[in-house]
């Protein structure tokens, strides 16, 4: 039973990271909560809020700015939203 509790554990990081993509004000909020108490848990879950801002922009500056206005809008309506 031990044994299952140090597994689970182990990829626990892995779950908030995700769940930080998935919702990234909730990645943000669970990134401040779990700074002191677990910092590779508070990685993760900034890294995944991090990527679901990081790549829109990011693509919106390599593919072109002026044809990129609608993926702008989707970025800021997408942020909003959440």
């Amino acid at each position: 039973m031990k044994n299952e509790k140090i597994q689970w554990k182990k990829w626990n990081w892995l779950l908030y990271g995700i769940l930080g993509f998935l919702c990234p004000p909730l990645g943000f909020a669970l990134f401040v909560y779990f700074d002191i108490k677990d910092p590779k848990i508070a990685r993760a879950a900034g890294i995944g809020a991090l990527i679901p801002i990081v790549l829109p922009i990011s693509y919106i500056f390599l593919t072109g700015f002026p044809e990129s206005i609608g993926a702008l809008a989707f970025l800021i309506l997408r942020i909003l939203w959440i």
